[in-house]
């Protein structure tokens, strides 16, 4: 899983830098409980982030990650708009009632509906829902981790999603629909075999 927040409102040198999710999450609730201005510093290895009553240090990721503006811009051939606390809902459902082996659930886009699938071999039990949704492709099964999804569809602040889709086997990318404001977080999720 991969995201790109992008926040037009801010002002900087256009430098950036990769922090864990971990360090993210605690920012962001540093920043909505105490709002005001923040300030941010990064070196090679270390961030901070200070504001009013605040100072964040964190350490960065290390290494050479995937080119992900890459493929967050790749073409898809298919799009699905799905309410997005109904997706939530599903799957928080299906893991209180048993999960999955490894949290894969299977997701099927047809004209009209989203079927959502987990199946959990060890216990014997298969859970389905549908959520009705606008899709614009052919049928397609995608495997996703549910839980990842769940996570990310929880990071939006948004009523629906745009679900795109280039086939079974390649990323599914994850943003707002008809979003407007100056804060866009666009997700990637890689299929998984189950």
């Amino acid at each position: 899983k991969m995201a790109k927040y992008i926040n037009s409102s801010v002002h900087g040198d256009g430098s950036g830098f990769t922090m864990p999710a971990s360090a993210a999450q605690v920012l962001n609730s540093v920043i909505s409980k105490f709002g005001g201005d923040v300030t941010l510093k990064f070196g090679d290895s270390m961030m901070q982030a200070s504001g009013d009553g605040y100072v964040l240090v964190a350490r960065l990721c290390e290494g050479k990650y995937p080119p992900y503006d890459r493929l967050l811009a790749a073409e898809t051939t298919s799009s699905a708009v799905i309410d997005r606390l109904s997706v939530i809902s599903s799957i928080d459902r299906m893991f209180s009632t048993g999960g999955s082996d490894g949290g894969g659930i299977a997701l099927l886009f047809s004209e009209g509906n989203l079927g959502i699938r987990m199946d959990n071999t060890m216990l014997g039990k298969s859970s389905y829902d549908e959520i009705p949704c606008e899709y614009k492709g052919s049928t397609l099964r995608i495997c996703v981790n549910g839980r990842f999804l769940s996570y990310m569809l929880s990071s939006l602040d948004c009523d629906y999603v745009e679900v795109k889709m280039s086939g079974e086997e390649k990323p599914m990318i994850i943003e707002p629909y008809d979003y407007e404001g100056d804060v866009s977080l666009v997700s990637l999720i890689m299929p998984m075999r189950i």
